[in-house]
């Protein structure tokens, strides 16, 4: 089986690779091919230097008649521009809307049978520029006349034995800035704990009655390729855990976990004492930097799995539950590597400055 990937890059594209069957092989399309993680580079037989921003997702000639000769049997469509914020509203849409026409017009030129769509659980709600830029994709690959699958992700974490995973948003991404905090006050007079920990009264909007769907790396590429065994029929599927916990729990057990303490979980945001300029500067860094993951930590809509169980029949296997020990573990994992950051954050005796904290 020959497949044509792109976001080979990404956590999501590392993923397929390193659960790959090995009889499967793929060429890739992609700006950097040493953006791939050197134990995977092996999988991608040819590398395309392309990019979805430009016409003909920026291959050359030679290269898409390298590609006509590889005679792609699927394509693997995971690429993707994983910002939500309304300022790079047109970068994520050229990305994740024009990229994904592009990708079609490629498909339809190289003469490849499937279309496999990467997408997300949330791209109906439409909160976000993401969102609305996976959904208006799926109506365009359901408008192509292509046989294809579209498969909406949960909120992907690392792998549930390793933990391992190779990009740090979503989840991670929300926690990197209380990390990023809890590091820079370690030691601070006022914020910091005996135990290197801090206590930060500040709060955060979560619903106590909302879910936060996470799936682990493992489960989310096993099932897909489970499904990759089964004739595409034009379906829909989510790629979601059926027994998700509730926002607010893996919240504070994160946060926990972290060793930051303190934190109330508000519905609504709330307003700090005026008369406390530290610990409203804090608070300023984090409703900053948090009100991108808000909505996901206000409501959440369930998710039907059951074509994928029906699909899979006897081959299901459910996610593995997303317990206190495997949040551990997986946030373990997260700050080894320090959150993807480049470099570590500085330590303060007053609050930072946010610009310090990004880096």
């Amino acid at each position: 089986m020959k497949v044509l990937l792109t976001g080979a890059s990404g956590a999501v594209g590392h993923g397929l690779l390193r659960y790959a069957p090995p009889q499967m092989r793929f060429a890739a399309i992609g700006r950097d091919f040493e953006r791939i993680h050197p134990d995977l580079r092996g999988r991608v037989e040819f590398f395309f230097k392309g990019d979805l921003v430009r016409d003909g997702a920026g291959l050359s000639e030679r290269d898409r008649a390298s590609l006509r000769d590889f005679k792609p049997q699927k394509i693997f469509h995971a690429a993707g521009c994983v910002k939500f914020d309304q300022k790079d509203a047109d970068e994520i849409r050229v990305t994740n809307f024009e990229g994904t026409i592009r990708m079609i017009d490629l498909a339809r030129d190289l003469g490849a049978p499937e279309f496999h769509f990467i997408s997300t659980a949330y791209a109906p709600l439409g909160r976000n520029p993401y969102e609305a830029s996976k959904l208006a994709a799926e109506q365009a690959l359901r408008a192509s006349g292509f046989a294809c699958s579209i498969y909406r992700l949960g909120i992907v974490v690392g792998d549930s034995r390793e933990q391992r995973i190779d990009g740090f948003n979503g989840y991670y991404g929300f926690l990197k800035l209380f990390d990023a905090l809890a590091r820079s006050l370690v030691g601070h007079v006022r914020f910091g704990n005996k135990d290197g920990g801090v206590r930060l009264p500040v709060h955060v909007p979560c619903s106590e009655d909302s879910t936060l769907n996470l799936v682990p790396m493992d489960w989310l590429c096993r099932t897909f390729y489970g499904l990759q065994e089964e004739a595409v029929e034009n379906e829909m599927f989510h790629l979601t855990h059926p027994a998700p916990r509730l926002a607010i729990e893996v919240m504070r057990h994160s946060l926990e976990t972290l060793r930051v303490r303190g934190v109330r979980h508000e519905t609504q945001i709330l307003k700090t004492d005026a008369s406390d300029p530290e610990l409203r500067r804090i608070q300023k860094i984090l409703d900053a930097g948090l009100r991108r993951f808000a909505p996901y930590l206000r409501e959440e809509p369930s998710f039907d799995i059951s074509n994928v169980r029906k699909k899979l029949g006897d081959r299901f296997q459910p996610p593995p539950e997303m317990g206190d020990a495997l949040l551990t573990k997986l946030l373990a994992f997260a700050s080894s590597k320090n959150f993807g950051r480049r470099s570590i954050p500085p330590t303060f005796s007053t609050p930072p400055d946010p610009h310090s904290l990004s880096r």
